[in-house]
């Protein structure tokens, strides 16, 4: 396994602690991601709890703004093709994150890193 810095992943209360002392710094960027996204969503059209959804279930910021790109009303069959496969293919960088924490999650049982890697955005954008 590879030497990591700050050890291997906590899972508890403790690691609880170290990760949100360690993201602080990403909540004024997310903050701003979110209000600009907010903004263009709104220019397309989307209410407040549509918007809210596409938050809840489009882990990429990134994929939001391309998505907002494409977006036309009404929305057809073909939009929602190319919003999926736009949203795929700039997704696909995530890969290349995931193995980057293998040297922190290796060690861990997959019924620990799963839920924690599917319910937590590896932030936006």
């Amino acid at each position: 396994m590879h030497d990591v810095s700050h050890g291997a992943a906590r899972w508890g209360l403790d690691g609880l602690k170290f990760g949100v002392t360690h993201t602080l710094g990403l909540l004024p960027g997310s903050a701003v991601f979110g209000m600009a996204f907010g903004t263009v969503a709104a220019q397309k059209g989307l209410t407040f709890a549509e918007a809210a959804t596409m938050s809840a279930f489009v882990f990429s910021g990134a994929a939001q703004l391309v998505a907002m790109e494409i977006w036309s009303n009404p929305v057809t069959i073909g939009t929602i093709v190319t919003l999926a496969a736009a949203a795929t293919v700039v997704g696909l960088r995530m890969v290349l994150m995931g193995a980057t924490l293998r040297p922190w999650l290796g060690g861990m049982p997959p019924i620990k890193i799963y839920p924690a890697l599917c319910s937590t955005p590896i932030q936006r954008g």
